[in-house]
């Protein structure tokens, strides 16, 4: 596709310690002061003398963030979960209204290999908080039998955000020379907002299995790490669209694996917090595709009509990347990630002709567990595996999402994307705002993708709900908010005008300009009083 590239902005029109014996009930049946006591002991950095975010004793490199570089909003953490239990925002869609979506999922890779003894096991690492193993770490090291997190890619205290691409104070010293360590190569940012960090299973001691091919008990679990990388992209055709990359490696002295699946675990809160009982699930395996929503007609924590629909999909790009295999939706509290042998039973394929038929409780507190296998893994072998978030208004607005999340990946995320943003100054007046600009950095920028300097022009939009929305709604041809109409454009005079031929989604050609010509102030003399 040929696009022209814009600039967006916007002015905003407004200026005791307890004992921890709840570990034996499920998490969500915890009392705030139980939840509390325990995120004291086990969770919160450099206030107790361990905290299970260690990867050597006395070292704590748990991180989380918030991305936001669309109209998803999640916090990720670098030991692979996405959301957190009792933390605000969890997943929240869409950006600033606070409706929660989800509780906390995270990544599960296992394997099936023979232990010390010769017994046949099942070793999986998780990266959940509720039901996963961390909820209870080993005392005195705090380690945890599943993901850790490796050193090298975060800033260092107190910063204490994963790396994220749009703020440079998270980043490690080592990246400012080269720039973002981008899947392309270094300074390469391939979407609007990305996130970064790497993890290993090597404290996974649950059983006696050594992976290292000389016996040496240095290392656990079963050798492997995992790369992880969230994309997010604002244009409209993928706002709603959050893309988890995976790279699965086995390390090059570890012994081969021949049965290998990954998964990911989770739970839905359609609804909200409060309104998690109600929730139904559904699979498309087409599009190797699930996907959850409350109960018709029901109400919600946040008194609107329709919350939509959250779903999630093994992106299938090509034959090397891997495909839905198996879903189950359990029962919250029926099964705990922590429990490997369970667990593998419930990644067992399920999908094909013949297949046992998938696990689903509708119209309860269901828990997510979609998985992908089973493959091998030689020593020195990675294996790619894409998710991607997706949030739709109904099932057919989640299924656009979907093929248009595969297209993106089919195109290898080479997807176009704004210049950098102008220097803006703004200054209040009389019921009115002024906008100044300097674009030197935004015109002369260069597309990644195209790689020529294709400027566009500027546009203005006002939000006055602190971002929620900015301006009145351009929907598709289904109804679906896709753009913001602006409060101003100012086109560069270089020919390029007017309805772009080509559809950037369904339904849904962009609106290139006129050749106005490019200005760098614009006064908002619309504005009402406010208290």
């Amino acid at each position: 596709m040929n696009y022209r590239r814009m600039i967006y902005f916007a002015c905003v029109s407004f200026l005791p310690v307890l004992s921890v014996h709840s570990q034996n009930r499920p998490m969500k049946q915890w009392s705030d002061e139980e939840y509390q006591a325990w995120a004291l002991t086990f969770y919160a950095p450099r206030t107790s003398q361990w905290s299970f975010g260690k990867t050597t004793a006395g070292v704590d490199r748990k991180a989380e963030g918030i991305v936001r570089g669309n109209r998803i909003e999640a916090r990720v953490a670098n030991f692979g979960s996405i959301g957190a239990p009792r933390r605000f925002p969890s997943v929240v869609w869409p950006k600033g209204t606070g409706r929660s979506m989800g509780y906390e999922f995270g990544p599960i890779a296992g394997a099936q290999v023979r232990a010390l003894n010769g017994d046949t096991v099942q070793i999986l690492s998780d990266a959940l908080i509720d039901g996963g193993e961390r909820q209870n770490p080993r005392r005195p090291t705090g380690n945890v039998m599943g993901w850790e997190p490796l050193p090298g890619y975060a800033a260092d205290r107190p910063n204490e955000s994963v790396a994220i691409s749009t703020k440079l104070t998270t980043w490690p010293p080592a990246w400012q020379p080269d720039g973002w360590p981008g899947r392309f190569g270094r300074g390469v940012i391939t979407a609007d907002e990305e996130s970064y960090w790497l993890m290993d299973d090597r404290h996974n001691d649950e059983f006696e299995y050594y992976p290292l091919q000389n016996g040496a008990d240095s290392i656990r679990g079963l050798g492997v790490e995992l790369t992880c990388r969230t994309y997010q992209f604002a244009a409209g055709p993928a706002q709603d669209i959050l893309f988890l990359m995976y790279e699965l490696k086995l390390r090059s002295d570890c012994k081969p694996l021949s049965k290998v699946a990954v998964a990911m675990v989770g739970d839905p809160h359609i609804g909200g917090p409060a309104d998690f009982g109600d929730d139904y699930a559904g699979f498309d395996s087409t599009r190797n595709m699930v996907y959850a929503y409350d109960a018709p007609g029901s109400t919600n924590d946040y008194g609107v009509p329709n919350v939509g629909y959250l779903g999630f999909m093994f992106i299938r790009r090509d034959s090397s990347w891997l495909p839905l295999t198996s879903f189950n939706a359990p029962r919250y509290g029926s099964v705990s990630a922590s429990d490997d042998a369970r667990m593998w039973q419930l990644l067992t394929p399920n999908l094909r002709p013949g297949d046992p038929p998938p696990i689903i409780e509708q119209n309860a507190d269901n828990l997510f567990i979609f998985s992908s296998g089973y493959f091998t893994l030689q020593p020195g072998q990675s294996q790619r595996f894409a998710i991607a978030i997706l949030m739709g208004n109904d099932l057919p607005h989640l299924t656009q999402n979907a093929d248009f999340a595969l297209r993106l990946a089919q195109s290898d995320f080479q997807f176009p994307s704004p210049p950098p943003p102008p220097i803006v100054k703004g200054f209040a007046g009389d019921k009115r705002v002024t906008l100044y600009w300097d674009g030197v950095q935004s015109e002369n920028a260069i597309d990644p993708v195209t790689r020529e300097r294709d400027f566009e022009g500027y546009r203005v939009y006002r939000s006055d709900n602190n971002g929620v929305t900015w301006g009145k709604p351009i929907t598709d041809n289904r109804g679906n908010q896709v753009m913001w109409e602006p409060l101003a454009i100012f086109d560069l005079a270089n020919g390029w005008q007017g309805t772009h031929p080509e559809e950037s989604a369904p339904g849904v050609h962009y609106y290139l300009g006129d050749n106005s010509g490019l200005k760098y102030v614009y006064v908002d003399s619309s504005l009402e009083l406010r208290n």
